[in-house]
Order: structure tokens, then sequence, then C-alpha cells
């Protein structure tokens, strides 16, 4: 066959696939766009219509890919030749959702191992199955994110569009935080939800209520901004040449200027969270993944030595700098008066880990911890709502899907985060070149939320957890995209 008649082919192939799956795209946009914007979905009802927001897209894109089916083959097999490359972690996925269901059926009590009435032989695994069901579906919900997500981002163009979307709703937010940190929230628009009721001089929240989700959110998209702006350099190499000075000159038009102007406002705003663990934790990721591209890296030891130093020497300096503008004031004022005490995250633990014990393997129920913890916890914690989670996302999980559950879920993360790992050396020649610094951000990203998480609930938090898949999605995706037909 020759080039010409491949050419053809290929372009009849691009005409043939579904108008709706751009639309479908383009609604996807809208949608993560702005459930940040309201409580990050912290409400109920307001995630429930993110829900069916998320479903109806994924029915209309999989319902068109199959009626489509017979016209266009080889589109389709594009389309689903992702999701055959991560069998294993999906089906983890979906055994995960399946052992929720499981939960929320009624056993027999010689299976669930409850105590019950003679009247009543058959029980839940949870203790709360309208509870636990309403977390199966935000569950569900993710997981259809993230294979929606796979399925539409089958262009460099699209990813780049997603990518931009998820950096400058968290820039524009954090332009809100800021205004309001320093006018002592003179236009708050949104209200907070008790008990996260903290100034905004004394903490930037952003449009969420808990400053610590806030700051996992800042972490999640900030590493975004870094990849939209190699992948711009690199687009622009060809039109100003290379060398330090076109570097230079290249940082400092328009597209590039608001990168780094967004990039600052929000580093800015992550200082003003007054986090602890969300700022630690960010330059920890930052550093690991540093680490880990230089051991993709073909490069002598001596080398790799070298380049751990400068990293060492530019992150004291870019340090001493931002402490010299004031702008870490929020944070240094909790460092000086709390340090990094645990402010009884260690008694919630313990808590944790008590309910543990009562079902191990099992668990109570996905999302039953809240109405749990009041019967194992010290009277030292008292009656303080901040005690309603365990401050530790896998202890917390532990106790709600025990073993069986937690799992599931940790080997399938396990696995994509595999993926992200081995996709970090640089592909010098192809389409996605310039991509590199994307699928950089995407490990930075996730490791920072996960690592946070030890001390946290950030995935409590719908907004995070979306984001949290959309960005694994497009680190995942970007290495595939050469093996695409279109």
């Amino acid at each position: 066959m020759s080039r010409e008649t491949k050419q053809i082919t290929t372009n009849q192939q691009t005409q043939l696939a579904p108008t709706s799956h751009t639309k479908v795209f383009i609604a996807l946009l809208i949608t993560i766009f702005i459930m940040p914007l309201p409580h990050g979905g912290e409400i109920v009802w307001q995630y429930l219509l993110f829900c069916i927001s998320i479903f109806s897209l994924g029915a209309i894109y999989f319902f068109t890919s199959n009626t489509n089916n017979a016209q266009n083959t080889s589109h389709t097999k594009s389309q689903y030749q992702t999701l055959t490359s991560l069998k294993a972690p999906l089906l983890l996925l979906g055994a995960w959702l399946l052992f929720q269901i499981i939960q929320i059926i009624p056993l027999p009590t010689s299976i669930t191992g409850q105590s019950t009435s003679a009247s009543n032989q058959w029980q839940t695994i949870s203790i709360a199955p309208n509870i636990t069901l309403v977390e199966l579906i935000k569950h569900t919900s993710y997981i259809t994110v993230f294979i929606l997500t796979l399925c539409l981002l089958t262009t460099k163009k699209r990813i780049l569009a997603l990518a931009n979307t998820l950096f400058f709703v968290s820039a524009i937010i954090a332009l809100y935080s800021l205004i309001n940190h320093y006018t002592n929230g003179g236009f708050d628009l949104i209200s907070s939800i008790p008990p996260w009721t903290a100034t905004w001089q004394k903490a930037a929240h952003g449009t969420f209520s808990y400053q610590n989700h806030y700051a996992s959110f800042l972490t999640l998209t900030i590493p975004l901004g870094y990849g939209l702006l190699y992948a711009n350099i690199k687009q622009n190499r060809t039109k100003i040449g290379k060398g330090k000075r076109a570097t230079i000159v290249d940082l400092l038009m328009s597209a590039n200027g608001i990168y780094l102007l967004s990039l600052l406002i929000m580093i800015t705003a992550l200082f003003k969270t007054a986090s602890r663990g969300g700022n630690s934790i960010f330059i920890i990721s930052i550093a690991i993944t540093f680490l880990c591209v230089l051991l993709q890296q073909n490069k002598s030891t001596k080398q790799k030595v070298k380049k751990i130093g400068a990293l060492a020497v530019s992150m004291l300096a870019v340090g001493i700098m931002v402490l010299a503008t004031g702008v870490t004031d929020t944070l240094t004022k909790r460092l000086d008066s709390q340090g990094y005490t645990p402010n009884g995250r260690d008694l919630m633990h313990q808590t944790a880990f008590a309910i543990i014990k009562e079902s191990p393997i099992v668990g109570m129920g996905a999302g039953t911890y809240p109405i749990l913890q009041h019967k194992y916890k010290s009277a030292t914690l008292g009656y303080s709502a901040m005690s309603k989670r365990a401050h530790n996302e896998y202890l917390e999980l532990l106790t709600n899907q025990g073993i069986i559950g937690f799992s599931l879920l940790a080997i399938a993360t396990i696995l994509l985060l595999t993926k992200l790992v081995t996709s970090l050396k640089k592909n010098k020649k192809g389409k996605t070149t310039s991509l590199h610094g994307l699928q950089i951000a995407s490990f930075c990203a996730v490791t920072a939320i996960l690592l946070h998480s030890l001390a946290d609930f950030n995935f409590h938090l719908p907004t995070n957890a979306v984001y949290f898949y959309l960005i694994l999605a497009i680190g995942i995706k970007i290495p595939l995209l050469k093996k695409q037909s279109y």
C-alpha cells in the first residue's frame, strides 16, 4: 500500500469517528471545570449531580462507539486498545466495585459472621447499607471517569486541552483564595461547611471547606503547569531556534508568561493554606520524581550525583528566596506554634485500628467510619467533628472494606503507578516528545496526594479523587498515543 493510500485510509477513519465523541470530550471538560467550584462536591447532592453527568457521558460514549462499530472497526479497535493494555488493573478495580456491591447484599449470618436475632438469619456486611450504596456510586463514577478519559484522549491536542483545563481552573481558584486571604474574606462567595471554619487570614481554602483538601488539590494541579510549560517550549523551539537566549525569549512570550504567573499564584496559595503536610509532601514528591526520572536515564553515577547535588542546591536557593519574600508567613507561624505535632491524629489512628480488629477481612462497609468511630475513639478526642475521619486514607479504607477491599484497590493502584514509572524515560523521537513534561508532572501529582493521604483523608473530597484519576489517565495515555492508528 502506497503512502498516499495509507494517508487517505487514515483520513477516512478519522472522518468516520463518531462526532459525538468530540462533543462528549467538550462536555467532560466543562463538567470537570465546574466541579471544584461548589465545595469540591463535598455535599452529597452536589456530587450526585456530577455522577449523573459522568454516567450520562459514559453511556453516550459507549453507545455511540458500539453503534458505529460496524462502519468503523479500525477506529473502535484503536479506542479500546488502551483498555486492553490495562486489563489487570481495570479488572481489579471492577472487582473492588463488585466487593462493595456484596457488602450491601443480605447474606447468611454464617458468612457475614455478625450476630443477629434468631428470626433474622440474613445480614449485610455493611452496618449501614444506605451509606455504602452512596460510596459505591461515588467510587463507580471515579472508575467511569478514568476509563472514559482513557478512551477520549486519542490525540495530543486533547491531552493538552484536558491538562490546561485542570491547571487553569486551579489557577482561578488560587487567585480567588489570595484575594480573600488579603481582604479577610471580602469577596467570599462560598462559605465553609463546619467544622472547617478557619478564617481566611488564618488559612486559605479556595472554594473548599478544609484547607488540607485544598492544599492536596494544589499539589495535584501545580505540576501540570510545569508540564504544559515544557510542552509549549518544545513546540516553539522550531520557530525561534535553540539555545539559552531563545529559551529565555520563549519563557517571556505571552502563553508561557501566563503559565509562569499562574504557577506563582498557585504556589503562593499553597503556602497560604498553612497545610504542614501539603507543603512538605509537595517538596518530597518533587524530590522523589526527580530521582525516579534520573534512574531512568542512561547516565554515569558521577553525572547522577551531580544532578542530585544541583537539585539540592537549587531547592535550597528557592527556599531562601521564598522565605525572604514573606509569602510563607501563614505557614511558618503555624510551624512555629505547632511544629509537626499530630494534633490528635495519633488517637484517630488508634480508633481506626480498634475498628479494624472487629472485622479485619471484609470491613464494616464502605463509608461507615464516621458513624462507627464514636464507639471506639478515646475520650480525649471529645465530640469534635474532626475525629469523624481517621486522617489516614489507608487506615480508613481498611476499616471500611477490610483486607479484601484494601488489597484490590491497592494492587490496582500499584500496577497503574508501575505504568507511570516505566514511562518516565524520555522518548527523544515521536509525536509525544513534547508531552514528556506532562508525564513527569502526572507522576509527581499522584505521588504527592498518595503520600499526603497518610496523614489526611484527601480522597474523601470527590474533586480530589476525580482529578487524581484524570491526571493518572494523562500520564498513562501519553506513551500509548504512538500506538493509536489515527
